[in-house]
């Protein structure tokens, strides 16, 4: 259960329930089907929360549904100062080839917030919403995240490049699937049928 990135499903899933809401033809649901849009609001409902219900408990049950990371109740992760470890990561991250000062640094702590999923995670540790050993592995991503070092065209960085998922899409791709995707571009701007046929040739040729 490290995958925190598997947060992003919930919206995903509210985003794929409202599109299934909006449609306006009948929605089978196990023997019962939404014909109308209380209906399917109704059971956009249901499911989502049933999807919440199943995977909270699953998260306790990885942990024995225990709050603390061991068998002994008082030995407790320093959320505090993972927090701190990542304040301070990212403001090294932000003043990077400069050289402040110790005043200035602690003045940028004293105005800085954790971001809010941070924030609702301390929550959850406060009030025991989830186990401690989850929650700290959150919190430990995200100031661990501050440092990745990537790399792309002969280039390394901590802080990555935003473009670096669609090149990488792009360099991963096999070459046989642009082709007839560069055909029917070209043909439907009337490049004619000489270049669509020297496409699909290269594109047999691999």
């Amino acid at each position: 259960m490290t995958k925190s990135s598997g947060l992003l499903g919930i919206p995903m899933l509210a985003v794929a329930l409202l599109c299934r809401v909006l449609y306006r033809s009948p929605w089978p649901v196990l023997r019962w089907t939404a014909r109308t849009r209380l209906a399917r609001v109704a059971a956009s409902a249901a499911i989502g929360a049933g999807a919440l219900l199943v995977v909270y408990l699953m998260i306790w049950g990885f942990y024995s549904f225990r709050f603390a990371p061991t068998a002994d109740p008082d030995q407790q992760f320093d959320m505090q100062s993972v927090v701190d470890a990542g304040c301070a990561i990212e403001f090294n991250q932000l003043h990077a080839g400069q050289d402040p000062s110790r005043q200035q640094q602690l003045d940028w702590q004293a105005q800085w917030r954790p971001p809010i999923p941070v924030r609702a995670a301390l929550w959850a540790n406060a009030h025991r919403f989830a186990p401690q050993a989850w929650i700290e592995g959150f919190v430990f991503l995200w100031a661990a995240s501050f440092l990745r070092m990537s790399w792309l065209c002969g280039h390394a960085l901590t802080s990555g490049w935003w473009y670096y998922f669609p090149l990488a899409m792009a360099f991963k791709t096999p070459w046989p699937r642009w082709w007839p995707r560069a055909s029917r571009w070209h043909s439907g701007r009337g490049g004619g049928a000489t270049c669509s046929s020297e496409i699909t040739g290269r594109s047999a040729a691999f």
